[in-house]
């Protein structure tokens, strides 16, 4: 099994927050924090079980 590293996937959702919501609330542990980034994106970001990185973005 991979580690993850070096490795980034990208989903594109209409509604960043009420993904947010919904992943804390199912206990999936947030690995970076909602924000948004001057660009106008609007994302956070998790671990898969295979510990690669995935950004859940809104695009702005």
């Amino acid at each position: 099994m991979r580690d993850g590293q070096g490795l980034w996937v990208t989903i594109d959702v209409d509604d960043a927050d009420a993904e947010y919501r919904r992943l804390q609330a199912l206990g999936v542990p947030i690995e970076v924090a909602i924000r948004d980034e001057a660009w106008g994106d609007r994302h956070f970001v998790i671990l898969d079980p295979a510990g690669i990185a995935v950004d859940v973005v809104q695009h702005g």
